[in-house]
């Protein structure tokens, strides 16, 4: 179980304890969609329809939220999800009344980053991502931050989605030398790349969404 699904689960176990919402226990029902999109949606759908879920809390992904979204699973069920585990910027504008976030976006993470670089004074900065709408989502953020400051982005290099398979992007960002390498990456991919990373360009700064 991840550390945000048993957060919610002890907070309700709490509540519950307490007596729950006026006399009701709180039921937490968990599904794991494995970070694949199709799954998510088929979950969705099915605690919507056969459980009867009131509303729904930390679903993880980018991708996997937005495609609940274009196919109108949230708005045909009129269902809130509250604290989805992304900060993706198309989940966020336009407005969507279904979703209820609680954490900064990616755009508002990677200007702090930047900010933070450009003050130490590191101009050659890269970016390593999730090659699906989350890291893209994240590798946009970036872009961003750097043109508001008249930076380029030095280098770019993207690894397959539920993969730890990094090796390309060490070489092509290793070869760029950066001062710096910002990460939009999961936890075994970053930590597979900080690894291969820190061999191939010791002392280059490495920052995480």
């Amino acid at each position: 179980m991840c550390s945000a699904v048993l957060g919610v689960k002890v907070y309700f176990d709490h509540v519950n304890a307490k007596g729950g919402i006026n006399g009701k226990r709180i039921k937490h029902i968990i599904k794991d969609d494995a970070y694949v999109v199709a799954e998510t949606v088929r979950l969705t759908k099915e605690v919507i329809d056969k459980d009867r879920v009131v509303a729904l809390i930390g679903f993880a992904g980018t991708g996997n939220v937005g495609e609940l979204l274009k196919q109108n699973v949230l708005a045909d069920a009129k269902i809130a999800l509250v604290a989805p585990y992304t900060g993706g910027e198309p989940l966020r504008n336009p407005f969507n009344p279904n979703i209820f976030h609680i954490r900064a976006g990616y755009a508002d993470e990677a200007e702090e980053m930047v900010k933070q670089l450009d003050r130490q004074g590191l101009k050659r900065i890269a970016v390593m991502y999730q090659d699906d709408p989350f890291g893209k989502s994240g590798l946009a953020g970036v872009e961003a931050a750097l043109k508001k400051r008249d930076l380029p982005l030095i280098s770019s290099a993207g690894y397959e989605k539920n993969t730890d398979n990094v090796t390309d992007a060490v070489k092509i960002l290793a070869g760029a030398l950066p001062q710096a390498v910002i990460m939009i990456s999961v936890n075994k991919s970053t930590g597979a790349f900080i690894r291969q990373f820190r061999d191939a360009a010791p002392g280059v700064q490495l920052f995480n969404i």
